[in-house]
């Protein structure tokens, strides 16, 4: 029906799909401060970076789709 419309028709959009839930716990040092997520799809790379009273931390998670 798409088609008969003028549309194209399906396309694959290659929706994200979590594969796994990575959960790491680490004992408090004071306040969390400054928390930050954020995901580089061109790389593949996941990041999550936070203050507390023991300094800044910075996690890093490579993801690669071609090798599943």
């Amino acid at each position: 029906m798409a088609r008969k419309q003028g549309y194209r028709g399906l396309r694959w959009t290659d929706p994200l799909i979590p594969a796994f839930d990575l959960k790491i716990t680490m004992s408090p040092a004071g306040e969390m401060r400054d928390y930050a997520r954020s995901v580089d799809f061109q790389t593949g790379v996941a990041s999550v970076r936070w203050k507390d009273d023991r300094g800044v931390f910075l996690r890093r998670l490579f993801v690669s789709r071609a090798d599943n």
